[in-house]
Protein backbone atom coordinates (compact mmCIF):
# COMPACT_ATOMS: atom_id res chain seq x y z
CA UNK A 1 0.00 0.00 0.00
CA UNK A 2 2.88 2.50 0.92
CA UNK A 3 4.29 1.66 -2.51
CA UNK A 4 1.08 2.35 -4.25
CA UNK A 5 0.58 5.71 -2.40
CA UNK A 6 4.37 6.15 -3.27
CA UNK A 7 4.23 5.76 -6.94
CA UNK A 8 0.78 8.21 -6.94
CA UNK A 9 2.52 11.00 -5.71
CA UNK A 10 5.25 10.55 -7.62
CA UNK A 11 3.39 10.15 -10.60
CA UNK A 12 1.41 13.57 -9.57
CA UNK A 13 4.47 15.41 -9.43
CA UNK A 14 5.90 14.56 -12.38
CA UNK A 15 2.85 15.45 -14.47
CA UNK A 16 3.08 18.72 -12.52
CA UNK A 17 6.88 19.34 -13.02
CA UNK A 18 5.90 18.65 -16.62
CA UNK A 19 3.26 21.25 -16.98
CA UNK A 20 5.07 23.95 -14.94
CA UNK A 21 8.09 23.23 -17.89
CA UNK A 22 5.52 22.88 -20.64
CA UNK A 23 4.20 26.44 -19.54
CA UNK A 24 7.89 28.26 -18.94
CA UNK A 25 8.83 27.36 -22.23
CA UNK A 26 6.22 28.60 -23.98
CA UNK A 27 6.94 32.29 -21.94
CA UNK A 28 9.84 32.16 -23.57
CA UNK A 29 9.22 30.99 -26.88
CA UNK A 30 6.60 33.79 -26.80
CA UNK A 31 9.72 36.13 -25.56
CA UNK A 32 11.69 35.24 -28.58
CA UNK A 33 8.64 35.66 -30.87
CA UNK A 34 8.11 38.98 -28.85
CA UNK A 35 12.28 40.42 -29.62
CA UNK A 36 11.90 39.18 -33.17
CA UNK A 37 8.65 41.37 -34.13
CA UNK A 38 10.06 44.61 -31.90
CA UNK A 39 13.13 44.10 -34.06
CA UNK A 40 11.03 43.90 -37.43
CA UNK A 41 8.83 47.00 -36.29
CA UNK A 42 12.32 48.44 -36.14
CA UNK A 43 13.07 48.00 -39.39
CA UNK A 44 9.56 49.02 -41.07
CA UNK A 45 10.02 52.19 -39.14
CA UNK A 46 13.40 52.93 -40.44
CA UNK A 47 11.99 52.00 -44.07
CA UNK A 48 9.18 53.97 -43.67
CA UNK A 49 11.59 57.10 -42.97
CA UNK A 50 13.90 56.20 -45.74
CA UNK A 51 10.52 56.30 -47.95
CA UNK A 52 9.00 59.55 -46.70
CA UNK A 53 12.77 61.22 -47.29
CA UNK A 54 12.70 59.90 -50.84
CA UNK A 55 9.07 60.83 -51.25
CA UNK A 56 9.89 64.35 -49.71
CA UNK A 57 12.94 65.07 -52.15
CA UNK A 58 11.23 63.97 -54.74
CA UNK A 59 8.53 66.86 -54.12
CA UNK A 60 10.61 69.32 -53.13
CA UNK A 61 11.29 72.42 -55.30
CA UNK A 62 14.78 71.73 -56.06
CA UNK A 63 13.88 68.79 -57.54
CA UNK A 64 11.18 70.08 -59.08
CA UNK A 65 12.91 73.18 -60.13
CA UNK A 66 15.75 70.76 -62.02
CA UNK A 67 13.51 68.83 -63.57
CA UNK A 68 11.35 71.79 -65.07
CA UNK A 69 14.63 73.58 -65.90
CA UNK A 70 16.52 70.67 -67.18
CA UNK A 71 16.84 70.81 -71.37
CA UNK A 72 14.47 67.69 -72.10
CA UNK A 73 11.37 69.04 -70.12
CA UNK A 74 8.22 70.24 -72.24
CA UNK A 75 7.72 72.25 -68.82
CA UNK A 76 8.14 75.95 -68.69
CA UNK A 77 7.70 78.40 -66.86
CA UNK A 78 3.93 80.82 -67.17
CA UNK A 79 4.35 84.01 -68.91
CA UNK A 80 2.38 87.19 -67.42
CA UNK A 81 -0.41 86.65 -70.03
CA UNK A 82 -1.63 83.44 -68.62
CA UNK A 83 -2.06 85.05 -65.26
CA UNK A 84 -5.36 85.45 -63.94
CA UNK A 85 -6.60 87.98 -62.26
CA UNK A 86 -9.95 87.96 -60.63
CA UNK A 87 -12.37 90.31 -58.06
CA UNK A 88 -15.10 89.05 -55.62
CA UNK A 89 -17.91 91.00 -54.01
CA UNK A 90 -19.37 90.09 -50.66
CA UNK A 91 -22.89 89.39 -50.75
CA UNK A 92 -25.69 92.27 -49.60
CA UNK A 93 -26.06 91.69 -45.75
CA UNK A 94 -26.38 93.66 -42.80
CA UNK A 95 -23.70 96.73 -42.59
CA UNK A 96 -22.01 95.60 -45.67
CA UNK A 97 -24.23 96.68 -48.18
CA UNK A 98 -21.77 97.47 -51.57
CA UNK A 99 -18.54 96.98 -49.65
CA UNK A 100 -16.65 95.20 -52.12
CA UNK A 101 -14.94 91.94 -50.13
CA UNK A 102 -11.58 92.81 -52.04
CA UNK A 103 -9.90 95.96 -52.92
CA UNK A 104 -11.44 97.28 -55.73
CA UNK A 105 -7.91 96.90 -57.56
CA UNK A 106 -7.61 93.81 -59.15
CA UNK A 107 -6.08 90.78 -57.21
CA UNK A 108 -3.31 88.64 -58.58
CA UNK A 109 -3.39 84.93 -57.86
CA UNK A 110 0.17 85.24 -56.72
CA UNK A 111 -0.83 88.55 -54.68
CA UNK A 112 -3.38 85.83 -53.00
CA UNK A 113 -0.58 83.61 -51.57
CA UNK A 114 2.24 86.17 -50.50
CA UNK A 115 3.07 86.35 -46.58
CA UNK A 116 3.82 89.79 -46.35
CA UNK A 117 1.87 93.41 -46.94
CA UNK A 118 -1.74 93.62 -46.84
CA UNK A 119 -3.97 90.90 -46.81
CA UNK A 120 -6.86 90.88 -49.71
CA UNK A 121 -8.98 89.27 -47.91
CA UNK A 122 -9.35 90.92 -45.00
CA UNK A 123 -13.02 92.41 -45.09
CA UNK A 124 -14.33 88.65 -46.31
CA UNK A 125 -15.17 87.82 -42.57
CA UNK A 126 -16.20 90.21 -40.38
CA UNK A 127 -17.76 88.54 -37.60
CA UNK A 128 -14.93 85.96 -36.96
CA UNK A 129 -12.60 86.58 -33.68
CA UNK A 130 -9.72 86.98 -34.43
CA UNK A 131 -6.88 85.95 -31.73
Amino acid sequence: MALFRLLKYSFLSIIIALAYISLQMKIVDLAYVSEKREKEIASLIEQKGDTTYKILKIKSASNIGSKLLSEKSDMRFTGSDNIVRITADLPEEEGHKGKPAVSEEDVSLVSMLTFGGKSPFKNILPNVNRR
